[in-house]
């Protein structure tokens, strides 16, 4: 799989997760021990290996999310593209309200004129976190 512009692994980046697919995750990340990923409420993770554990780990569990993606402003320089956007996130199960959590993705296109992501940080809003309590232990991963 390769991506032509920072928009298509994002794209790819969201069906990935929403779809729980694992091969498509570890296509879209840089091979490189310099990316990093911060999920809501954890700690950083740093290399390529652990963020796709991570990711193992998520699309282990039994709930399905949809994405619905919102003011999403983007940067490009040279090389780089920095988005920074809401995420909508809806769990497939209803007990749960919609959480927004604030994204930060960053793509680096290779001399072969690929990209792919380095780096994603995600925290929640301050409008999720005025809806609800969050845990005051620190063990909440939303994705």
């Amino acid at each position: 799989i390769s991506f032509e512009t920072a928009e298509d692994v994002e794209l790819a980046f969201y069906r990935a997760i929403e779809n729980k697919d694992i091969e498509l995750m570890s296509a879209l990340w840089l091979d490189d021990v310099n990316v990093a990923c911060v999920h809501p409420m954890g700690a950083r993770l740093q290399g390529r290996q652990a963020v796709l554990e991570s990711w193992q780990q998520i699309f282990g569990g039994d709930n399905r999310l949809t994405f619905e993606l919102e003011g999403i402003e983007q940067q490009q320089v040279d090389r780089l593209s920095v988005h920074v956007l809401h995420e909508l996130i809806t769990p497939d199960k209803k007990r749960e309200k919609r959480t927004t959590v604030i994204a930060t993705n960053v793509y680096r296109q290779t001399g072969n004129g690929e990209w792919y992501m380095v780096l994603h940080h995600a925290s929640l809003s301050p409008r999720t976190v005025a809806d609800r309590k969050v845990k005051a232990s620190g063990d909440t991963v939303l994705h």
